[in-house]
């Protein structure tokens, strides 16, 4: 192989490419958002790596959360710039089992949100009167929603593990929802 050890995603790190698809992460039909990054030295000499892991999306689903680490360059040595170092995978239903280990799982469960896919596949007339329907009197934004996801993932919500997080406008209190719980 000429490639060397640039072989899948090192090949795209050292060229500054961003590839189309993740590797290694497999199919999941929903969205997760990480945060709350926090590295601390660990007794055995490496470092102990904790974050949060929100489940954005509409429904269940897993993600593999991946540490990966960059080392300095040596001269006349061909490297990648960064190398998995650590991985779990993350399902929206261990939340419980999974909090003990410091990763926290929670779900975004949106409402009507403009999202450019609703503004093409609705009328006006049909946003207007879903808006009517909704207490706060109007649809959400997707920037409502990435605030309530960020939220879910930083230190804020520290606290807070195993839970859908219901961002409608109120509309779930006017017509009930049930989320299974």
């Amino acid at each position: 192989y000429k490639e060397g050890v640039l072989v899948g995603y090192r090949w795209y790190d050292a060229n500054g490419i961003e590839p189309a698809f993740a590797f290694g992460h497999g199919l999941s039909y929903t969205d997760f958002a990480y945060g709350g990054l926090a590295v601390t030295p660990a007794p055995s000499g490496g470092a102990a790596v904790d974050f949060a892991v929100a489940n954005v999306g509409a429904r269940p689903g897993s993600d593999v959360a991946q540490i990966y680490v960059g080392f300095p360059a040596m001269a006349g040595l061909v490297q990648p710039p960064k190398a998995l170092k650590g991985f779990y995978k993350v399902a929206l239903a261990a939340g419980a089992s999974v909090a003990p280990m410091g990763v926290r799982v929670n779900a975004v469960a949106p409402g009507a949100i403009r999202t450019p896919r609703v503004l093409a596949a609705t009328t006006e007339e049909r946003r207007e009167a879903s808006a009517r329907s909704i207490p706060l009197g109007r649809m959400g934004e997707p920037e409502e929603i990435a605030k309530v996801a960020t939220f879910l993932a930083s230190d804020l919500a520290s606290y807070v593990t195993g839970q859908t997080l219901v961002a409608d406008g109120g509309a779930s209190v006017k017509f009930p929802l049930s989320l299974g719980n």
